[in-house]
């Protein structure tokens, strides 16, 4: 079993739609399907969620993430640090949201771990 298959097994335990991607530049797209989102915050229950394990990973720290391009906070507003953007991985625009960890160590964090922080990001307003 890879490095990777190890981690989307770990993955899937919390967030059984989670698949990996490879790219032709050597990184990894994750892609989670029905990703819950806080109940009052957002204008729909669930979105697709996307972000990359970049080459070098897991040295090399995920950053960013995407969500489906009409995703909103409930009143209609666009979320903080958004922006309309076609991503890397896709020929279709997302909403990318800037956004990155504050701390990331290769020998404790994995994608299960960048997938928590992600969620605590969308339990937010700011």
């Amino acid at each position: 079993m890879s490095f990777l298959d190890d981690q989307i097994q770990r993955l899937r335990a919390e967030f059984p739609t989670a698949k990996l991607t490879p790219q032709t530049n050597g990184s990894t797209l994750v892609t989670i399907t029905d990703f819950p989102l806080r109940q009052g915050l957002w204008n729909k229950p669930s979105t697709t969620l996307y972000f990359i394990a970049p080459v070098g990973y897991p040295m090399a720290r995920p950053d960013c993430f995407w969500t489906e391009p009409d995703l909103r906070m409930a009143s209609g507003a666009p979320p903080q640090n958004t922006g309309q953007q076609t991503p890397p991985f896709d020929s279709q625009p997302k909403l990318w949201f800037s956004w990155h960890p504050s701390s990331w160590s290769a020998n404790r964090d994995d994608l299960l771990t960048y997938t928590r922080l992600i969620n605590e990001r969308l339990k937010r307003t700011e």
